[in-house]
């Protein structure tokens, strides 16, 4: 309960922030490759901390290790998406979601999956690729690209054995066909033995990214659709369609989301918050955060009658404690002192610091101040020669020095005054004594001869 009386409304909102900005970036990767990569490396910061915590050294070690590669890895197999994410980032569009349209992009593969089917009958192999979010630029090699609008004619003469591309893959974005006769990385693993190197490659690309992959079996007729590295035969024009639709449709308002869906998000939220909560608790409350300020010397002790003041007038002092208390500190809660009680001659005294509870000084810079005495004193201006002073300006002056510089002294005098009228003359400030504030050491005399 303590802990959370010392809560400040900064926290929460602290909290809540990066709640939403992860939760924002978890839906915009959600589905993608790069969502799978930042799980792993979030899965090694965790494991290197708890290694870390629980002592061991050299597993702590090579997790860190592990998790540099990882990141420089992770920028350049992603440097695209990279770019592209910093090309279009908006603040707006990353916290806020954009409001309901009433439209979903939910296209119609119909034609595409009728064509599909007739050259499956026809016993000729095709290859052709659905991009969804992942760009694909990285993945192919090859192939001749063409822009054009997607119809049943252009990809069934595009995998005709008399066709040049027809060996290769035909990537759909939209509703183009805009490259042909493209070469696909091929499966990590092995296939079952009835499958060629045209099934290996559609499963392959679906291993490195969210695009889905229909290959068409020119020695058994057979269609098949390859997603997240797994292959499904597919029964008909009809299922393969439906199937595109659904899983290809870009959607552009969530009118009425699946409440698996609801739940899954909600979940994914939750956890994202207990994970900030849990990170901040370790930030904010860990005690060897180390933070230096400024304050100004204050002076205990001093003796009735006598005005004294620190040199230097301010110290640093080296806090120590958890962040989120150090964040908290104002300028009014430390205090840095010097006892003067009992000091007579001596020229610097030890000074101590203070901080709220929670908060340790650690050090202070420097460690030691000069203490100088401050005294007014009355100008006595001195006459070469006969004469009388009517008037001086200021009449009064005050000096400061160390302390015992004073003995003996009850006024300053100038420099012997020669003619009359107003004179200006110099103080003679004694040794190891000077004028406060760079006040001028010139004083005006008015003199009567």
């Amino acid at each position: 309960m303590d802990e959370l009386a010392g809560l400040r409304w900064q926290d929460g909102v602290d909290v809540a922030i990066l709640t939403l900005v992860l939760f924002r970036l978890y839906l915009w990767l959600r589905g993608t490759v790069a969502l799978q990569v930042a799980l792993g490396m979030l899965t090694l910061v965790l494991a290197s901390y708890a290694a870390n915590a629980l002592g061991f050294v050299l597993t702590a070690y090579v997790l860190q290790a592990v998790g540099a590669v990882a990141v420089l890895v992770a920028v350049v197999i992603f440097r695209e998406e990279i770019r592209r994410a910093l090309t279009r980032a908006s603040p707006l569009r990353l916290l806020l979601r954009r409001g309901p349209t009433g439209v979903e992009d939910r296209r119609d593969f119909t034609v595409l999956a009728e064509t599909l089917f007739t050259l499956a009958h026809e016993r000729l192999g095709a290859l052709v690729v659905v991009a969804r979010k992942d760009p694909l630029g990285e993945h192919i090699t090859g192939g001749v690209p063409l822009g054009a609008v997607l119809s049943g004619p252009l990809v069934d003469s595009l995998f005709q054995k008399a066709s040049p591309l027809h060996d290769g893959a035909v990537i759909v974005d939209g509703d183009r066909v805009v490259t042909a006769g493209a070469f696909l990385p091929l499966a990590r693993g092995e296939l079952p033995q009835r499958y060629g190197t045209r099934h290996a490659a559609a499963v392959g690309l679906t291993e490195v990214s969210d695009a889905l992959v229909i290959a068409v079996s020119e020695e058994r007729g057979e269609v098949s659709i390859a997603e997240a590295g797994t292959l499904a035969p597919v029964a008909d024009a009809t299922a393969l369609a439906r199937t595109l639709g659904e899983r290809a449709a870009v959607s552009r308002v969530a009118a009425s989301p699946e409440r698996s869906s609801l739940l899954k998000d909600a979940a994914v939220g939750a956890v994202i918050f207990v994970g900030v909560v849990a990170a901040w608790n370790v930030v904010a409350n860990r005690g060897d955060a180390i933070e230096e300020r400024a304050v100004p010397v204050e002076l205990h002790g001093v003796a009735p009658g006598t005005s004294l003041e620190p040199l230097p007038t301010e110290v640093v002092l080296r806090l120590r404690g958890p962040r989120r208390l150090l964040v908290g500190v104002l300028a009014r809660d430390l205090h840095a002192w010097a006892d003067a009680s009992g000091v007579r001659s001596v020229s610097d005294v030890p000074v101590s610091g203070t901080a709220p509870a929670g908060v340790q000084v650690v050090g202070v810079t420097p460690t030691r101040v000069m203490l100088l005495e401050r005294r007014t004193l009355k100008v006595e201006p001195q006459l070469a020669g006969r004469g009388r002073v009517i008037s001086v300006d200021p009449p009064e002056v005050t000096l400061v020095g160390k302390l015992g510089a004073f003995k003996g002294l009850a006024a300053v005098k100038t420099l012997p005054i020669e003619g009359s009228g107003p004179v200006v003359a110099t103080l003679a400030v004694p040794a190891g004594l000077q004028l406060a504030n760079g006040a001028s050491a010139d004083v005006v005399v008015e003199v009567a001869r």
